[in-house]
């Protein structure tokens, strides 16, 4: 960890409105038009009053996706753009406007999919959507302006689905995995340079094998694009250098497999790992890693991770996604260190269920036991991980990395405020996707035949039980999930990656007045 680092943590949920700025008179007045009053109020009356131009969601997105009109702009984003323009590059005026900009309105779709989306994200600048889907298709789109479709990629085959993939800070290196030990590697320089237009030689994929019998889960790229780590099955962490095209290391670090790992700081010297054994670790490539131990762990969790990120890769502050119905915040430097006593009695604690998140409903009994040695700083729990590994996020550092987002499997967008909430509270936004609200307007066939066998099956008899399981299932395989959300850096929109029975969508919700 950087010893230099000593503000009290609390710090890291300040408010991006309470920082100091010079702003300028022109600034504060076009603030005062849009926010109906002064920045520094934050009334529920004085929200109320925001006057920027409203147009149709449904209008825009149609547009936008139906048709390349690139000069076409928003009257809301305009307005945006507008802000941002006026802070005169004040980087602390630009937050506070979009710290103020939370998206609110409902899903609009902006790309269909034959096959479940995966995970979706947008590049560092903000260009550039990407997704992978369960049929091993890559989409890459052109978010300059709207949406636009600009290359469908056909991935190399896999087992199941890609489980992962992930974007290069220059958006001209994209990694993607499946089930099994082999990490591909697309160069899109080619595509880039062109504009997003020519995808020509995007399907000239490079193999970096790992050598073995497993399956990798999450995928993340160094910050200079030299590296991957991995998480894989059987609790393996491997850290792959690009350029020599070797393992640098590989590490047994935990006792089931690894759903999620990333790189905690810009050096890529701090890796962090979650895993279905329920607990979070800290790895230092300086000394712990190349030991094979973790430097610390992260307790609190009672059930596995399915997702792990940094906020912006400050080497400080994370934030977790768990089957146990939570998302929780972490102070690395509050980790407990490897070997002493207290780590092993709080890596010793299990107060698993063994239930299958995948089909089964989170045991209620289960919802009130708490860790006794939970090391997190924040604790939120309004949304549902299940069905699929859901991922969570920090909001972009244009907002100040204020807010915290995150998929649910009941189909909605979570975003909740720590700045309001630092140890946990209620949602600030709970966006509904369109499909949520008319998922269950029409029965699909699967669920007809299921209810004509139901009304022959005798009464109380383990044949009609039997089949009212059955009928469950197929219902919540039908229903909306939103697996992946993707926060726009630049503008107030959140994108999530939609399934639907077999088949997605991307949704996009965007901040309207």
């Amino acid at each position: 960890m950087n010893e230099s680092d000593s503000e009290d943590s609390d710090s890291n949920w300040q408010d991006a409105s309470s920082e100091s700025s010079n702003s300028t008179e022109d600034s504060e007045a076009v603030w005062s038009a849009a926010f109906g009053g002064d920045m520094e109020q934050s009334s529920d009356e004085e929200e109320d009053q925001i006057q920027i131009p409203h147009h149709s969601t449904h209008e825009v997105y149609a547009s936008s996706v139906e048709s390349d009109q690139s000069d076409a702009e928003k009257p809301d984003q305009l307005l945006i753009r507008q802000l941002w323009g006026v802070a005169g590059g004040g980087v602390l005026d630009k937050r506070r406007i979009m710290s103020r900009l939370v998206p609110n309105g409902h899903g609009q779709t902006v790309l269909t999919t034959d096959a479940k989306p995966y995970c979706a994200q947008f590049s560092y600048d903000g260009s550039m959507l990407y997704c992978a889907t369960q049929d091993f298709k890559l989409h890459i789109m052109d978010t300059t302006r709207g949406f636009r479709s600009a290359a469908t990629i056909d991935a190399a085959p896999g087992r199941w689905t890609i489980t992962d993939c992930d974007l290069a800070r220059d958006s001209r290196t994209l990694i993607y995995a499946s089930i099994h030990d082999t990490v591909y590697l697309v160069n899109l320089s080619h595509f880039v340079d062109s504009g997003m237009r020519d995808s020509t030689g995007t399907n000239d994929h490079i193999p970096l094998s790992l050598g073995g019998d497993f399956g990798v889960w999450s995928v993340r790229l160094s910050d200079d694009g030299r590296e991957v780590v991995a998480g894989c099955s059987d609790g393996l962490i491997f850290v792959y250098d690009i350029e020599t095209r070797q393992v640098i290391h590989q590490v047994q670090g935990h006792a089931d497999d690894v759903n999620a790992v990333t790189f905690a700081d810009l050096s890529s010297n701090v890796l962090i790992s979650g895993s279905d054994d329920s607990i979070i670790k800290v790895w230092d490539r300086r000394s712990s890693l190349p030991a094979g131990k973790p430097a610390g762990v992260l307790t609190g969790h009672t059930e596995g991770i399915t997702f792990i990120t940094t906020k912006d890769r400050d080497g400080r502050t994370a934030v977790s996604n768990g089957k146990d119905q939570t998302m929780k915040v972490w102070d690395l430097r509050k980790m407990l260190e490897y070997g002493t006593v207290k780590s092993r009695e709080a890596c010793a604690v299990d107060l698993g269920t063994n239930f299958d998140y995948r089909w089964q409903p989170y045991p209620r009994r289960a919802g009130a036991r708490k860790h006794p040695f939970d090391v997190s700083v924040a604790t939120f729990t309004a949304h549902s991980v299940l069905r699929t590994l859901i991922r969570c996020h920090f909001s972009p550092a244009s907002t100040s990395n204020r807010y915290l987002y995150t998929g649910s499997s009941d189909g909605s967008v979570y975003i909740y405020d720590p700045v309001a909430h630092p140890s946990g509270g209620p949602p600030l936004k709970v966006l509904k996707s369109q499909s949520t609200s008319s998922a269950r307007e029409e029965a699909s066939d699967a669920e007809l035949q299921l209810r004509m066998l139901l009304t022959r099956a005798g009464e109380g008899s383990s044949e009609r039980n039997f089949l009212m399981r059955l009928l469950r299932q197929q219902r919540r395989a039908e229903e909306s999930c939103a697996r992946d959300v993707a926060w726009n850096p630049n503008e107030p929109t959140i994108v999530a990656s939609m399934w639907r029975g077999d088949v997605g969508s991307l949704e996009a919700f965007e901040f309207a007045s």
